[in-house]
């Protein structure tokens, strides 16, 4: 979508992502490849896999701790915080 021209404010993806594309790529991998080719784009990301945390901090990726509270996506949206463990 966003090679075609469309534009968000925030994208949001499960670091775990289903179906075919979880064949080829995890949420991390996918944000790593958009802040490539789109840098102003923000991303973030969600799990409730503690293992993920470390790889996400490495990456310098926004993540979020499944279950989160609406204020803790706000805070990344304004771009107040890095990471929310």
């Amino acid at each position: 979508m966003l090679i075609g021209g469309a534009t968000f404010d925030f994208i949001l993806s499960d670091v775990h992502i289903s179906g075919k594309l979880s064949r080829m790529l995890s949420g991390i991998d996918l944000a790593k490849q958009f802040r490539g080719m789109w840098p102003a784009q923000k991303f973030a990301l969600m799990t409730g896999d503690a293992d993920e945390f470390g790889r996400a901090k490495l990456g310098k990726l926004i993540i979020l701790a499944k279950p989160f509270y609406i204020e803790e996506l706000r805070a990344q949206l304004s771009g107040s915080s890095t990471v929310v463990a």
